[in-house]
């Protein structure tokens, strides 16, 4: 009798090798299943992995004239984005709904918002809510709006994303002032010879606000080029000074070019997909 271990009580012969699954539902928005398992040595939490997705998205409104805006004096405009969205869950809870409202380029939110929940059920939940964003006149492009649902541990799951067209009917297009371009390139014999291409251009709005200044060659207008202004000297554009108004294209000319007598079209693309004038130029490519 003194070798035998102590009596375990009632309640934990129940608790040993007990698996329990737990449903709960909160404000008839959010569900939580979680598995636990338990034994006399341990206990252990087992999530099932499957963050919530966004299946429903509408965005209004989705096209803005800052024309139409009125702007404060500090040159800023705010604009209201209405932003609904449903999102589908299984085995997890969603803690929060973010909507962010992206810039054509670069990776900072132009502005940010938290959706609230309306309504929902053991599988989905519907949220709305308000985005305010501060806008300037050179604020135009294709902006695009994303919203990312989060699960209780912290996981975004699948998001959804709208594009939303910001134009200015006031601004005028850019100016395409002159193109820098050889007369005549020799075709090399063997591997490449490298030639550059550089274009001036300005716009009412600033310098920023050209996109690019495109090439076309008109015998076969499916072949351009871009010029750019980004001070990638070393990389593809070969550009020299970002924001100096100077596009600039470095290109290739392989020995296996033909020779002949090519035309260019350049035009300068703001933002706001207004073009330039044209100007054509002539290469005289020849062995």
């Amino acid at each position: 009798m003194e070798n035998m271990p102590p009596a375990k009580s009632s309640y934990q012969h129940i608790w040993q090798g007990v698996k329990c699954r737990i449903i709960a539902v909160v404000c008839s928005t959010i569900a939580i299943s979680v598995n636990l398992a338990c034994s006399d040595s341990a206990n252990t939490l087992e999530v099932q992995d499957e963050p919530p997705t966004v299946s429903f998205l509408s965005v209004q409104p989705s096209q803005i004239d800052l024309d139409t805006v009125r702007f404060e004096a500090n040159g800023q405009a705010s604009v209201r984005f209405r932003v609904e969205t449903t999102v589908q869950f299984r085995n997890t809870a969603i803690r929060n709904v973010r909507a962010m409202l992206m810039p054509p380029t670069g990776t900072e939110p132009v502005a940010t918002a938290e959706l609230r929940p309306r309504a929902g059920n053991m599988v989905s939940a519907q949220y709305a809510g308000d985005l305010d964003a501060r806008l300037t006149r050179s604020s135009v492009g294709t902006f695009t709006l994303v919203v990312i649902p989060f699960d209780v541990f912290g996981q975004s799951g699948g998001d959804a994303r709208q594009s939303i067209r910001i134009s200015d009917s006031r601004a005028s297009a850019p100016v395409l002032l002159s193109v820098d371009a050889p007369d005549t390139v020799r075709i090399p014999e063997t591997g490449t010879r490298i030639i550059q291409i550089t274009a001036r251009a300005t716009h009412p709005n600033g310098v920023s606000f050209i996109r690019e200044v495109l090439a076309t060659r008109t015998d076969n207008r499916a072949i351009t080029f871009r010029l750019l202004d980004d001070g990638d000297r070393n990389g593809l554009s070969g550009d020299q000074t970002a924001g100096d108004g100077i596009f600039t294209a470095t290109l290739q000319v392989p020995s296996t070019n033909t020779p002949a007598v090519r035309t260019f079209e350049y035009q300068a693309i703001d933002r706001a997909e207004r073009r330039s004038n044209v100007i054509s130029k002539n290469i005289v490519f020849l062995r």
